[in-house]
């Protein structure tokens, strides 16, 4: 790609908006849009985007021209446990279909009572097919 193309290219990031807010910063090569998205609304477009790219990455066929995407499954293709910061705290990493890699820090009494929950879960699974559980 050469650097002409590479300017003109349209993209979409997020920025430190100036009214205290994050803002949408649509550059389409011509012109910089900035649009100031509240806390609520980027949690909503975070999780539309995060599914839009899992549903695009997938062999099924894409949703149809003019559905809204809100909100879908995640599949996790990787995930790794530790600490990943100067804090100490736990922290559980899950790479995304699609490419998107979550980084979710938690407080020990939360990654104990997660793992647990996730542990006695897969329990239930392992049961022979047709036991209910329970």
């Amino acid at each position: 790609m050469s650097d002409a193309d590479k300017e003109t290219r349209p993209s979409l990031t997020v920025v430190a908006g100036p009214n205290g807010l994050p803002s949408l910063r649509l550059d389409t090569g011509g012109q910089v849009v900035l649009m100031d998205v509240a806390p609520a609304l980027a949690a909503q477009l975070g999780t539309a985007l995060l599914s839009a790219s899992a549903l695009y990455s997938q062999a099924a066929p894409p949703p149809a021209q003019g559905d809204v995407i809100v909100q879908s499954e995640l599949p996790v293709t990787a995930w790794k446990s530790g600490t990943f910061d100067a804090s100490g705290m736990p922290a559980l990493v899950l790479g995304l279909l699609g490419g998107a890699e979550l980084v979710l820090r938690l407080t020990p009494v939360d990654a104990a009572a997660c793992g647990a929950a996730l542990f006695n879960t897969t329990e239930g699974m392992k049961a022979e097919p047709g036991t209910p559980i329970s």
